[in-house]
Order: structure tokens, then sequence, then C-alpha cells
């Protein structure tokens, strides 16, 4: 009989590495900043599950990559790539600056491990005499302090002055990356295979009827389960609108501003004529919004999309009917958004059951604010309603 008690559940745990990122001379009330991060990573290995190591901490110092050199510098930019949390200690000083890229390596890990992975990327703000410079500095021509100063400015998630602060914030930057990105892997989990429990039930369904539960869907993402956002009144009862297809409206706060979420459905493939037979042009009937909007204190519309399969970029060029309009995909669908109309929206794909179609909104949601392109959603939806009026003044009554 095997003894139980030389079995070891887990001895094949994967340490989560973390990386740690700073200028390593940095000095905080006089310690230095390499004996800051030798604590942040001891404190991290003190943590172990059945004599093994959750975490596994990287710095740069422990694996000889002191020096000014290439190899140094690609091997830091590797490490910030492929870690799988990344934890910058930003004091403002942007670290070793290589003269042909004009920028310092600080910055440059921060790029590499945001651009890589921008759940995993964490900023401790050290407010200090180097942070000062920087703010002030920001305000002056181009540099690569001030440059690395606004890409992070809006992702500070902690602050701390001393250097226990310091240990504190980072430590819990990472269990806090830890919960976000096991959030984010159940949300993908939960996608499932295409044809079981609900998503065989809405495969099952007609157009018609399929259109109806997608939109339902849809507005339940919006509002979401804590409210934040609230039913349109009024949207989309007029009379040339298919009862089936009628658009709802929700209102959600973005950028500040408050923004109205016109819902659609196509229940197939966006290349199929019929399943987009009732979206139409929705852009041209936004006039008969305007008096909700205004009752709503809302800006916009920005229209919200839900495709049952597919949709792609030039779909979507040619759906806002201009080549050089703003259009990304991403792994939720493609976003678009014209600077001439204001005309914005959002296309969210594989829309197959309720759990993805929020898990699609979701995901946007958090692109948006990831990207720093709030401000830009509520200045255009804005824009867009002040075209309206415009729209409404010159029309005869």
């Amino acid at each position: 009989m095997t003894d139980q008690t030389e079995l070891n559940p887990i001895a094949d745990l994967t340490p989560v590495k973390v990386m740690v990122s700073s200028a390593v001379n940095e000095r905080v009330a006089s310690v230095p900043m390499k004996d800051i991060r030798k604590r942040i990573a001891a404190r991290l290995r003190e943590l172990q599950v059945g004599g093994m190591d959750v975490f596994r901490p990287w710095l740069s110092e422990e694996q000889g990559a002191l020096d000014q050199s290439e190899t140094t510098w690609d091997t830091c930019i590797r490490e910030a790539r492929r870690c799988d949390i990344f934890v910058s200690l930003y004091t403002g000083n942007p670290g070793w600056v290589r003269d042909h890229l004009g920028i310092g390596i600080c910055h440059a890990e921060w790029q590499a491990a945001f651009d890589a992975t921008p759940k995993k990327a964490r900023v401790v703000l050290v407010k200090g005499p180097t942070f000062d410079k920087a703010k002030a500095e920001a305000t002056l021509p181009p540099s690569p302090a001030r440059r690395f100063y606004i890409d992070i400015e809006e992702r500070w998630q902690g602050r701390a002055e001393t250097p226990d602060e310091i240990v504190d914030r980072a430590y819990e930057a990472v269990w806090l990356a830890v919960s976000d990105l096991v959030i984010a892997g159940r949300l993908a989990g939960s996608r499932g295979r295409n044809l079981l429990g609900a998503s065989l039930e809405w495969a099952n369904l007609d157009f018609e009827r399929r259109e109806q539960v997608m939109l339902k869907a849809l507005e339940d993402a919006l509002v979401g389960d804590d409210d934040a956002g609230q039913v349109l009144g009024g949207a989309g009862q007029a009379g040339d609108v298919p009862a089936s297809a009628r658009q709802r409206g929700v209102v959600r706060t973005v950028g500040g501003a408050s923004v109205a979420f016109i819902t659609h459905a196509v229940p197939g493939p966006f290349a199929v004529p019929e399943a987009r037979s009732s979206l139409g042009q929705p852009f041209r009937g936004e006039l008969q919004l305007l008096g909700a909007l205004e009752d709503a204190k809302a800006v916009g519309p920005i229209h919200v999309i839900a495709v049952q399969q597919n949709v792609t970029e030039t779909q979507v060029r040619k759906f806002i009917g201009r080549p050089d309009a703003l259009v990304a995909a991403q792994s939720f669908g493609v976003f678009a958004s014209d600077d001439a109309a204001y005309v914005q929206a959002l296309f969210l794909a594989n829309c197959r059951d309720p759990s993805r179609v929020a898990n699609a909104f979701s995901m946007a949601f958090e692109w948006w604010q990831l990207a720093g392109l709030e401000r830009m959603l509520a200045a255009r939806a804005t824009a867009r309603t002040a075209i309206l009026r415009a729209l409404r003044d010159l029309s005869p009554t």
C-alpha cells in the first residue's frame, strides 16, 4: 500500500513569475532602491504552499543585469514580456536612456509588459523629489521622463513615500494582479464550446427570436449586476422600426460623462444580409433619439452591436462609411470611432449566449479604460449630440 503521507498533490506547482522594475540606483529616504527591491522579493518568496514557492521574483540585479549594454536591455525587455505579473516602482526616474531610442529602461520595461498583457502591469507611485521633478517637466518639450509620466499617470495603483510603504504597496499590487488575472481566466473559460447549454438554445432559434434574446442579454450586460447603467427611456420607439428589433438604450458613465449606448443585434454572421436586415443604417435614425438623450442628460449615442458569429474590420469600415476612421479589432470584436461625423460603434463578436455577451462587453469596457480611450469616447459622443441638435434646428418643423 502506498504511503499517502509521501504524496505531494501540488508538487508540479509552477511559481508565478513577478518582475519588479525601477531605477536600481534610486534612493528613497536615503535607502537604496536596490535594498527595497530585495525586501519585496524576500517577502514574495516567504509565501509557500506545501513547501512549494507561490511566487518567483525576478530582479535585474540578481540576474547580473547591471551594466548598460545591449544584452542587458534585451534581457530586461524579454522578461517584462514573459513575466506573469509586472510591478513598476515609479519614482519619475526613467532609468538608463538608450540614445537611439530616447526612452529609459524603466519606461521600456513598462511598455513591453503592458503591451504583452495589460492586466499584469501594475504601478506603485513613489512620491518624492524625483517624482516632483518629473511632474513639473510634464509641461516641457518631450523628454523620456515626461513620456513615462504621461503613459502611467492614470494607471497608478498604489502610492508610497517610505521604504516600508513601497514594500507593502508592491506586495498588495501583486495580489491585486493575481485576483484580476484569475477573474479574467474565469471569464475566458466561461466561453465554453459553441453548442452547449444556452449557446445551443440560441442556435436553435430563428433570426427574429434569436435577435430578441440577444438584445435582452446585451441590455442586461450594459446595465450590469451592480446597476452601473440605466435604461434610456423612449429610445427606439419610432414607428418604422420593427417591433422585434426596436432599439433600447442604456446610459453609463464614461470619461466623466453620461453616455447613451444604443443596442442592436445581428443574429448570425455579419456577412449575411438577412442577419443584419433589422440593423439597417442606425446612424441615420439618431435624430429620433435626441429627445430621450436630452431627457436623460446623456450624450451620444454609441451603438453597441452584438453579432452572433463573426465580424471583420473590413465589414466595419464599410458600415461606418469612412476608410480612415479608427477601427480597432480586439479579442471581443471591433470598435470604430469616426472623428469627422463623430459616429461610434462597438461590435461584439461571437455573442452566442448571455455569458459571452456580458464577457465581450466587459472586455471592451476594460480595454477602453486600459487604452485611455474613455475621454475620447465621451468627447466624441458630446460632439455627436451637438451635431444632432444642429440637424434638428435645421429640420423643418
